[in-house]
């Protein structure tokens, strides 16, 4: 295995002698500035995600309740699309979903590995998590997962070079690419940014969410149907609604102590998972 030098790396990307199959295709063209000497800087595009905050959080998240979760992930993200004068601003220790503005394709007998470039990584920023591998035969965006590791609130800008990809030869060209391959969840055109951890064939599916999932559901709506309740009555009292307050004084009481108790049963239920 041996990765491509600046040299190679124009040769195989500009030189029309090659056959279309053996050639790495980059769009848009690259500048003269993106080719380093052992790689290609990627730009962002102004495209981004990031996760939202869900109303009710729970501990755990079973990702094998496949034919459930497969018809709500799309909602687990929230999508921006920002101008070059706006950017994305990413708070510390959040991960935030980018795509490149360079669509690469790669040969059957060449491989990706996606990395950061030294000013971002020196303030702390990450451009992948664990995904760092752009497949032989794969023409598509790449996918970068962003995470601030820094103090302070960042803006990132589309165009910002951020990352950069290095170009290994394998030692032969694999018979069936990414793209010819039809197990490929993300092969060109899909590429996407949600997630279809559902479609990996060895996970198996439950089809019903859990009694715990339920259980918690109705204590954080039982939570919040109280205060309610406590702040209406609060208010009904304060401006003397009807003649007789003491009813009122009651019905806080009662929401009180209801509250306190919900809330001693959802942190049993939280330390017991």
């Amino acid at each position: 295995m041996a990765f491509l030098s600046n040299e190679s790396i124009k040769h195989y990307i500009y030189d029309e002698l090659l056959p279309p199959s053996k050639r790495i295709k980059v769009t848009p063209a690259l500048k003269d500035i993106q080719i380093g000497p052992c790689s290609i800087d990627l730009e962002l595009s102004t495209q981004f995600a990031r996760f939202r905050k869900p109303f009710f959080s729970y501990k755990a998240f079973d990702l094998q309740q496949k034919t459930v979760t497969k018809n709500i992930q799309k909602n687990w993200y929230k999508y921006y699309t920002v101008t070059e004068n706006e950017g994305i601003k990413i708070k510390p220790k959040e991960v935030v979903i980018a795509i490149t503005k360079e669509w690469v394709g790669l040969p059957n007998n060449m491989f990706g590995l996606i990395t950061g470039r030294s000013s971002f990584s020196r303030m702390g920023i990450e451009v992948q998590l664990t995904q760092d591998l752009h497949q032989p035969g794969h023409n598509a965006q790449i996918l970068l997962q962003i995470t601030n590791n820094s103090p302070f609130t960042i803006i990132l800008y589309p165009g910002m070079r951020i990352a950069q990809l290095m170009i290994g030869l394998l030692d032969k060209e694999c018979k069936v690419s990414y793209d010819e391959n039809p197990n490929s969840k993300y092969a060109a055109g899909k590429t996407g940014i949600a997630a279809n951890w559902f479609q990996d064939f060895e996970l198996k599916d439950k089809e019903l969410i859990s009694s715990v999932t339920y259980y918690k559901a109705l204590l954080d709506a039982m939570v919040i149907f109280s205060v309610l309740v406590t702040i209406i009555a609060a208010v009904m009292k304060s401006i003397k609604v009807g003649e007789d307050s003491n009813i009122y004084t009651l019905i806080i009481t009662i929401s009180f102590i209801l509250t306190v108790v919900i809330l001693i049963l959802r942190l049993i239920n939280y330390l017991k998972n």
